[in-house]
């Protein structure tokens, strides 16, 4: 038994998710691909000749592409590990996603169900989107579980029904 309870319902391994993730992570490697050498071109090109006022402007642009690159390749380091998936506990919600720091402790992302006050399922076109209002002391704060995460609608309905309280929209 772990500290939140018993798994009740775990996402990560669906082949959905997985087909998600993987889609993700071609979009980040091919925009750090496309993006180093449209960033390296921008930056030769413009100091080819001699640089002038002018390029500078192209020398700009060339290097605030770069940081974005360095940002989506960043993003691919530890990928997999950052983001396991969506699981349901006995007493928490392990978010699908985590930051570096906890995925190298191994720990989860968690948000127990004594600080949610109410879990809405909206209805999308790809499928459910969860809207979780967390409680906290001045005001309730929000956050989106996208519908990439969720499978199955009936599968977490299910899961969440006893634990907080669910409205659907």
């Amino acid at each position: 038994m772990e500290p939140l309870g018993n798994l009740v319902l775990d996402f990560s391994r669906s082949a959905v998710v997985r087909k998600s993730l993987a889609r993700d992570k071609r979009n980040h490697t091919l925009f750090a691909s496309l993006g180093t050498i449209a960033g390296a071109l921008l930056i030769v090109l413009a100091v080819w000749n001699g640089a002038n006022v002018a390029d500078f402007v192209f020398i700009g642009v060339g290097v605030l592409l770069l940081l974005f690159v360095v940002s989506s390749a960043d993003a691919l380091i530890g990928f997999d590990v950052m983001n396991p998936g969506l699981r349901v506990f006995e007493f928490g919600l392990a978010l699908p996603w985590r930051n570096r720091k906890t995925a190298a402790k191994g720990a989860e992302n968690v948000v127990l169900f004594s600080e949610i006050s109410e879990i809405q399922v909206l209805g999308g076109k790809q499928g459910p989107n969860l809207v979780v209002a967390w409680k906290e002391k001045r005001r309730p704060r929000t956050f989106l579980i996208e519908s990439k995460w969720i499978p199955d609608r009936q599968a977490i309905l299910q899961a969440l029904q006893g634990r907080v309280a669910v409205r659907e929209r």
